[in-house]
């Protein structure tokens, strides 16, 4: 039997296909079932949330606890991927060598860009303990063990995995794969001289059929080209869908674009990406009805492009109602001085109106959460209790939470109530206040991103 292994911290929101032969282990599926179990997420916020706890952990505690609510809920859409995001940062925070959330890992020491730290990591991580353990159990009796690692931030975990096939099967080959694997093969095969180190497999990718409504919807990345006559959807730079022939956007079903700049007047045939060479998407955008749901990742930074160039970027597409991904960073050698700052500048100005993907996962491009009309409560806003000293020190009580801004509001005793009810989607209650104290208290949940205000 040959055993595929899916490595935590892949993209929980893509499946394989078609499924490799043998038997899979969706390793990442189990990983983040366990980080956002809501049961476990209660007794975290349980252990933070004492009499003597400091601030910050008593506002951990009641992000935990708000995650759990919010797990719960049926549905799939931003406000899911924003618990899953807040859940797994939460319970994953005690690990020695190493912090996660649902679309990223940090080394508490060292850098990701270097496989030495990535593989100190490795050995002290207990983290991904479980998954290992299931694993092992798993391995001893196939006769050869695929461990696949598409991102840097998998390596940790691929390496815990490889250590733990060898240790309950001396004889099956093992063999590290994916596009991570392949980039730093050679310092790998150095690591690991047993194991074997190749490219991606001939699998494919799709978005899980709980996030597209039971249809098959392939994923599309880097210079993949959709299947023909099929629905897709993807993450690409311009250059990669101008690749892309025009008729296979007729079953684009959402397309984010990497995005520096739009030059001139012209738009959307002169769109640049990260290489600063502008191609001709004109058959892409802008959004028309029918057409794929677009979006844009703001790179900054980039070589070629200006000071505020993002910014009048960032304005040109919520003009065209273009949704933003979010900003990031440009790396590459030639990033100008001061880009994280500029990034954090429009995070600023723009997240809070933007609405900006909870994570970097394919389910992203594919949902968001409605706007009604008027002022209504936030999805991603939820009322838990504090039984312990509370982030503000004035003991227990009930807080108005947002996962969207990642604000708490202490409510009244007698206001808790009310915004139980509003967020049961009962805003009568809160309607019957007073004018002034309805507009006082209405302004503050606003701004708190508690209560959001539609079109």
């Amino acid at each position: 039997m040959r055993l595929t292994v899916v490595v935590p911290l892949a993209d929980p929101t893509l499946r394989l296909v078609p499924e490799p032969d043998g038997r899979l282990l969706d390793l990442n599926a189990c990983f983040v079932r366990r980080l956002s179990d809501p049961w476990g997420l209660r007794a975290h916020a349980d252990t933070l949330d004492t009499e003597g706890c400091c601030p910050d952990d008593s506002l951990q505690a009641l992000f935990a606890r708000a995650a759990a609510a919010l797990l719960e809920r049926p549905g799939h859409g931003d406000t899911r991927l924003r618990a899953l995001a807040c859940a797994m940062r939460l319970t994953g925070s005690g690990d020695p060598a190493i912090t996660v959330t649902l679309d990223e890992l940090a080394l508490r020491t060292g850098s990701t860009q270097s496989l030495h730290d990535i593989a100190a990591a490795a050995a002290r991580a207990e983290l991904f303990g479980p998954e290992a353990a299931v694993l092992e159990r798993a391995a001893g009796a196939a006769e050869a063990v695929e461990i696949i690692a598409d991102t840097d931030r998998q390596l940790p975990a691929a390496l815990v995995f490889a250590r733990a096939v060898r240790s309950a099967n001396a004889r099956a080959p093992i063999e590290l794969c994916g596009r991570s694997a392949a980039e730093h093969a050679s310092a790998l095969r150095a690591l690991c001289p047993q194991n074997t180190v190749r490219g991606r497999s001939t699998c494919g990718a799709a978005v899980h059929a709980e996030w597209t409504g039971g249809r098959t919807v392939h994923w599309i990345t880097g210079a993949q080209q959709p299947p023909e006559g099929e629905a897709w959807a993807g993450w690409l730079d311009p250059a990669d869908a101008a690749r892309i022939p025009p008729p296979a956007f007729a079953h684009c079903r959402a397309l984010t674009l990497t995005m520096a700049d739009m030059v001139g007047t012209a738009g959307w045939d002169r769109v640049v990406g990260g290489d600063g060479t502008p191609v001709d998407l004109g058959h892409v955008g802008p959004p028309s009805p029918g057409g794929p749901l677009l979006a844009a990742d703001i790179l900054v930074g980039a070589p070629g492009t200006a000071a505020g160039t993002a910014e009048a970027l960032v304005r040109r597409l919520l003009a065209e109602r273009v949704r933003i991904a979010g900003f990031r960073r440009f790396r590459a050698s030639g990033a100008s001085e001061g880009t994280q700052r500029a990034v954090d500048v429009l995070l600023g100005r723009y997240g809070p109106i933007t609405d900006c993907y909870p994570a970097r996962v394919a389910a992203a491009s594919l949902t968001a959460d409605p706007a009604p009309r008027g002022a209504h409560w936030d999805p991603a806003a939820t009322v838990v209790p504090c039984r312990g000293a509370g982030p503000d020190g004035r003991g227990p009580g009930d807080f108005a939470v947002s996962l969207r801004t990642g604000r708490a509001l202490r409510a009244a005793p007698g206001l808790a109530p009310l915004l139980r009810k509003w967020n049961e989607g009962i805003s009568a209650p809160f309607d019957g206040l007073p004018v002034r104290h309805h507009e006082v208290l209405g302004g503050r949940l606003l701004q708190a991103g508690i209560v959001r205000s539609g079109p």
